[in-house]
């Protein structure tokens, strides 16, 4: 958890430009027009986890595989 917050903390910290920038180059595509700040900051922040091999945590993947065996029923 501590490592998650170190890459919101660095990513809050980017300007504008330098935020859409960055997501662009990690997404791969330009970032939705409308999206909030907020949004891409949280985006970014997961990418960059996960590239850096730190992406959902075990308790998160068990979590997400109990929402989706909900949804299939």
């Amino acid at each position: 958890m501590v490592a998650a917050k170190a890459f919101e903390a660095d990513v809050a910290k980017l300007g504008s430009d330098e935020l859409k920038r960055q997501w662009s180059e990690a997404w791969g595509i330009p970032p939705p027009p409308k999206i909030s700040r907020t949004m891409l900051e949280k985006s970014l922040a997961f990418k960059l986890r996960e590239q850096a091999g730190l992406g959902l945590t075990p308790e998160q993947h068990e979590k997400l595989n109990r929402l989706v065996a909900a949804y299939k029923r």
